[in-house]
């Protein structure tokens, strides 16, 4: 799954707990990274990659949505 997170968007959020519920691994690109909101606690807490890259936040997606990991996650 790949997840669009800036800010607290409760919907996405939403879907980001059910994913994780269902197994379903996370890409997760949120342009504050540094900041770190709540949310990306909660994000990382359910172990979900989060990325400040649009290209790395799609390619780890990918990568995860066919149950392989080429390269060591990228936490930040």
């Amino acid at each position: 799954m790949l997840a669009i997170v800036d800010g607290n968007d409760g919907g996405t959020l939403f879907e980001v707990g059910y994913a994780t519920k269902l197994g379903i691994p996370i890409s997760a690109l949120s342009t504050d990274t540094e900041g770190g909101g709540e949310y990306l606690k909660l994000l990382r807490g359910s172990g979900a990659e989060v990325h400040s890259d649009f290209s790395t936040a799609v390619y780890r997606a990918i990568w995860l949505g066919m149950g392989s990991t080429p390269l060591a996650a990228n936490r930040g």
